[in-house]
């Protein structure tokens, strides 16, 4: 499939945004945050995001910031302007089992991102608009695009105030397990609003924030008709704490806590069921730099989700989430993550899934011109009070080539393999993407 607006992380689905989106500023554990996909690792269906490192930069950050442009300037704030252009080709563009069509297809974006950075203020501004169209299976064309911003200002020499907010117009996953092959890509409206307070300049440090989030989902055509979605409709509210223990510069300790209350609009869904429900999460992690080659992030806590239709089983489970990267060269980065939690999507009486997944990275710069990246990953998606499974296995390899300054030249190829236990979940695709991006 081609690169698209994923759902955000904090709401339902393990997912990131597509490439070219800015970093936004701001440390509220719930923020809006839109990481730079680093080459086409991030695109894959079973990686989790996991928060940054506090320090450090990855080799494709560093050839994103060599081969950046200045941009132009206006008052505080550098300006700069991208075009994207994509041709792809995918042997199963439905993800399906049965229904297997290859096409071909193109991405046109523009884009855009604003960046103001003082000692005591910082705002980032970033937006893109994307039209995808299919050689032959024009059903599937679509926009897609969002506007973000993000930012932080300092109140005093200790307190630190922060906001995010996003509108999107994003486009569903097709190996989504809501969605269906038989239908048109499934899209929908993305809302988000968020805003904290953390004190600063201490051993111990406190933080905290209130999110809102929103999707709101178009109907879409069948092959047996029109479809609402109305039911998937859902408004989140999200409240968070966190205690830190800054042990140095890049090392810290902290414990976090996340509840949520979600309400969707449709008070009973197509199977009478209410979706109406409230959680919070519990972990401790640790955000670590072992020495300037070893960097961890890790996360260990527990979740709880009461959903009030007592026919929908509430969950109760640990939750586990940790990423490690060796940079044995500086030219060289190895990267391993995994990843256990739980995430809704509704199936009848089945409120979602449990996700494991791991993925290894390598990402290797033969010169300050080229990056070649390299991905396997899995992940195992274990449905609540259901026999339900599903596998996913994907392996990605690609490049990177600055021809000059703010052109980059990128060549993908993934192929993704689904086993479940119902033989319509399994399908097969490979998809080979040759992209363009100008950036002035």
């Amino acid at each position: 499939m081609p690169p698209i607006l994923a759902q955000g992380a904090s709401r339902l689905h393990p997912a990131v945004l597509c490439a070219g989106a800015a970093r936004i500023s701001g440390l509220t554990a719930l923020m809006l945050t839109a990481t730079v996909a680093q080459g086409l690792a991030q695109d894959a269906a079973m990686v989790v995001p996991v928060p940054e490192f506090i320090t450090g930069e990855s080799v494709m950050q560093r050839f994103d910031r060599l081969h950046r442009p200045e941009g132009f300037q206006l008052g505080s704030f550098q300006l700069n302007a991208r075009l994207d252009l994509s041709l792809g080709y995918g042997t199963n563009i439905y993800d399906s089992h049965d229904h297997a069509q290859d096409d071909g297809y193109a991405v046109t974006g523009l884009g855009f991102s604003a960046v103001s950075a003082q000692p005591d203020e910082a705002l980032d501004v970033d937006g893109l608009i994307n039209r995808t169209t299919y050689f032959s299976q024009s059903s599937n064309n679509e926009w897609s695009g969002r506007i973000l911003a993000g930012g932080w200002k300092d109140v005093g020499d200790n307190l630190r105030v922060n906001g995010n907010a996003m509108v999107a117009r994003e486009v569903e996953r097709r190996d989504d397990p809501q969605s269906s092959p038989q239908t048109e890509p499934v899209l929908y409206w993305h809302y988000k609003a968020g805003a904290g307070v953390e004190t600063q300049n201490a051993i111990i440090t406190l933080s905290g924030g209130v999110a809102f989030d929103r999707v709101d989902y178009d109907n879409v055509n069948s092959t047996s008709g029109d479809i609402s979605l109305s039911e998937r409709n859902m408004n989140e509210i999200d409240a968070t704490t966190r205690a830190s223990y800054n042990i140095d510069t890049d090392r810290i300790i902290y414990l976090e806590t996340v509840g949520n209350v979600r309400l969707p609009d449709d008070r009973y869904d197509s199977n009478g069921l209410r979706r109406q429900s409230a959680g919070v999460v519990s972990s401790l992690g640790a955000n670590y730099a072992v020495s300037p080659a070893l960097r961890f992030v890790t996360e260990l806590g527990y979740r709880h989700q009461a959903y009030v239709d007592s026919q929908v089983a509430n969950i109760d489970g640990p939750r586990a989430i940790a990423q490690a990267v060796w940079t044995p060269l500086l030219t060289t980065e190895i990267t391993a993550q995994f990843a256990h939690d739980y995430y809704e999507s509704f199936d009848g009486a089945t409120p979602g899934y449990w996700l494991d997944s791991a993925a290894l990275t390598l990402t290797q710069e033969l010169n300050r011109d080229l990056v070649l990246v390299a991905q396997g990953s899995t992940g195992y998606r274990n449905f609540v009070d259901s026999s339900r499974y599903e596998h996913v296995y994907t392996f990605q390899a690609g490049m990177r080539w600055n021809v000059t300054t703010g052109l980059v030249v990128g060549l993908d190829n993934t192929f993704e393999y689904q086993t479940a236990r119902a033989t319509q979940g399994k399908f097969d695709s490979n998809v080979t993407l040759l992209h363009v991006t100008k950036t002035f």
